[in-house]
């Protein structure tokens, strides 16, 4: 007997294919159906017009969007920060000048450090860094003065709703065990807390205290390949009894 047609299992629908700005491609819920392809795919696709390019480049797309998925946060506002995830960064608004001389900014890509395991799950609560509403300013830049962070001498909430004395932070570098530091409650601001971490990463750096474990030897984040500058502050997390920094640098290309 032949089965009906019209009850045979439907077919996922074709993915549709979405060409968004890098500015509304970082708000874009990614639906399963929907394969989000950003200007600069569609440029490196083989010659013709923009719909034959855009099929040409449908498969490479849908992997991209796997991988874009599963290492992209699109949110900087959310206080989970894979260790080796990929972050994107908006520009910032342009000035009506830079408008005017049809200056269009591109967006940063920045590589999140790894973190070991206690420190990698979603934490009980984060502080973000940012400068003029931009998110992870350089640590190098915090330590100079170059820049002023938000809210950077207010004081924390969660210091006087916890009641704490003392606050414990730890440097979380691959491949070293550095010791917990303390830091006094009335000094918890954004801009304190940055300023230690600067201090301890700028120290790490100069003077490691012995070498990393074997698996971190020759990474990128070895302390031999890491230069001061591109080191950029994300967020600080707090895990039971102690605060941990997330770090960042420049994706390289």
């Amino acid at each position: 007997m032949d089965k009906n047609p019209f009850l045979a299992r439907k077919s996922p629908p074709p993915p549709i294919l979405l060409l968004l700005s890098p500015s509304s491609l970082r708000m874009a819920s990614f639906n399963p159906n929907v394969t989000t392809l950003c200007p600069t795919m569609l440029q490196h696709a083989p010659g013709g017009s923009n719909e034959e390019r855009a099929l040409q480049v449908r498969e490479t797309a849908r992997v991209q969007r796997r991988e874009q998925v599963r290492q992209t946060t699109p949110d900087l506002n959310a206080n989970v920060f894979p260790p080796c995830s990929i972050l994107q960064i908006p520009c910032p608004a342009p000035t009506p000048q830079a408008i005017i001389g049809g200056y269009h900014g591109t967006p940063e890509l920045i590589r999140i450090f790894p973190r070991r395991r206690a420190y990698t799950d979603r934490p009980c609560m984060t502080i973000g860094f940012r400068v003029r509403g931009q998110p992870a300013p350089y640590l190098k830049d915090i330590l100079l003065g170059r820049v002023q962070l938000d809210d950077g001498d207010e004081e924390l909430e969660v210091v006087r709703r916890e009641g704490w004395r003392r606050i414990r932070w730890a440097l979380d570098w691959p491949g070293y065990d550095l010791p917990t530091q303390e830091i006094k409650s009335n000094e918890f601001t954004r801009s304190r807390i940055a300023e230690k971490v600067a201090g301890a990463v700028r120290e790490l750096l100069r003077h490691p205290p012995c070498a990393p474990d074997a698996p971190w030897a020759g990474s990128d984040w070895a302390v031999d390949r890491v230069f001061f500058g591109d080191v950029r502050l994300v967020a600080i997390n707090y895990y039971p009894t102690v605060w941990v920094p997330v770090l960042a640098f420049n994706e390289r290309t």
